[in-house]
């Protein structure tokens, strides 16, 4: 038992460093697509790692990522027919995705071993510093283009435990002000509706019918609805700042959506997959059709063709359509699809259906992942739905809960130390 022991205190030090160097890709391998001391670390430490992991329903996520890996050779292999490939961009993509899956499962080796507040403070941690040693990349504003998400996942891991909805809002209302004045909507609108899911859903129990579930999903639709309404409203009548007021009057007087007119890539997107609904392949370059089928769709856009934008970022060395989602199917085919809508699935049913006492940090962390999905790109934001998804992610012995009396008298002391694991999480 002493020996026992001792090995689980000298684990504490790797697992802790090895979730605080995860984002450090400032002292990544050159050439490697993000293969930061953590990750390195973590491959290490796999068996450990996956020792701990397994306890948890990681197959579907699992599986599909095995899926996106194995499909990559057949997609370079058709597409290398009529479209040119850069293998160094192809395994940039490939270590993208195996370093998301890493840290998926290193994530939930820390929350199974510390729980979810000193993971994310380990994580969020190791994001600011690693933001703070790349001021090169966020010179022109830092809180949009570096320290928002890091810097709430933090604090919302401070009050973690905290049972005050007040305190929760507070935090929520600071940092939407910090949003606001330092010029960004989407940050302040997805801060908006996480307050506003903490103050509806705040001790609900969850629905025992689908019923519930369905009412509680189409609540949710129309909060995200009434908040967009409401933040085009503010805007306007200059409450959210001047330049704010100016872009949204813009926008509006275009018949552009607030939602989609800064991301334009998802019209580009679906004309793409309608085209070639089997991807691409990691760093395959648009042919000169590709480039039509999306500047077919674009045009409706009404932005500039022949700007730097569309032909440097969207269509230019390698198809970027600035979503997890599109990204992962442009390089990883159906599999890569699926993989983001499995995540999509289960951020939202642990939203709905298995929070007890929800709290910012989830909410929050839930809410930017589900973003990201369909609206941020895989090479900068995949690090936040990964991180969403580690904590959405529900122990093995969950659908145990349910079973009768008679199977819960059989349960071993293996088993009722994971149901401690559960309910510290």
């Amino acid at each position: 038992m002493g020996t026992n022991h001792i090995r689980e205190q000298l684990l504490k030090l790797p697992i802790a460093l090895v979730v605080f160097l995860l984002p450090l890709r400032a002292l990544s391998i050159p050439g490697m697509g993000g293969a930061t001391p953590g990750l390195i670390l973590a491959l290490v430490l796999i068996p450990v790692i996956w020792s701990s992991a397994n306890r948890y329903r990681i197959g579907w996520p699992i599986g599909l990522s095995l899926a996106a890996l194995v499909s990559v050779p057949f997609l370079l292999e058709f597409s290398k027919v009529d479209h040119n490939i850069d293998n160094g961009a192809a395994l940039g993509y490939v270590v993208i995705l195996i370093g998301a899956l890493v840290t998926y499962l290193s994530l939930i080796w820390s929350r199974n071993e510390f729980g979810v507040r000193a993971t994310a403070l380990l994580y969020s941690g190791g994001w600011i510093v690693q933001q703070a040693m790349s001021s090169a990349s966020w010179s022109t504003n830092a809180w949009k283009y570096a320290f928002a998400w890091p810097v709430t996942i933090f604090l919302a891991a401070l009050i973690y435990n905290s049972r005050s909805r007040i305190l929760s809002l507070t935090l929520v209302g600071a940092m939407a002000a910090m949003s606001i004045l330092n010029d960004y909507r989407s940050n302040f609108g997805l801060l908006v509706v996480a307050g506003l899911m903490v103050l509806w859903l705040w001790k609900r129990e969850a629905p025992k019918s689908r019923v519930k579930t369905g009412g509680i999903l189409l609540g949710l639709g129309v909060l995200f609805w009434g908040v967009y309404q409401a933040g085009i409203w503010l805007a306007l009548e200059g409450y959210l700042g001047l330049r704010n007021q100016l872009v949204t009057a813009q926008q509006l007087s275009r018949g552009e959506s607030l939602l989609t007119s800064g991301r334009i890539e998802t019209s580009a997107a679906w004309n793409l997959f309608l085209n070639r609904p089997l991807g691409y392949g990691p760093g395959v370059a648009p042919n000169t059709e590709d480039v039509m089928v999306a500047k077919s769709a674009l045009q409706t856009t009404g932005v500039n063709l022949d700007g730097t934008y569309v032909n440097t970022y969207v269509v230019g060395q390698q198809i970027k359509l600035h979503a997890v989602a599109s990204d992962l199917w442009v390089s990883f085919g159906i599999a890569g699809l699926m993989l983001s809508a499995y995540f999509a699935w289960l951020l939202l049913a642990r939203l709905v259906v298995s929070q007890k006492q929800i709290t910012v940090l989830y909410v929050f962390a839930s809410v930017v992942a589900l973003w990201d999905i369909g609206f941020s790109p895989i090479t900068s934001n995949i690090h936040e739905v990964i991180f969403a998804a580690a904590l959405a992610t529900p122990l093995l012995t969950g659908s145990k809960a349910r079973r009768p009396k008679a199977a819960a008298a059989k349960k071993t002391p293996y088993d009722l130390r994971l149901q401690a694991i559960a309910a510290r999480q």
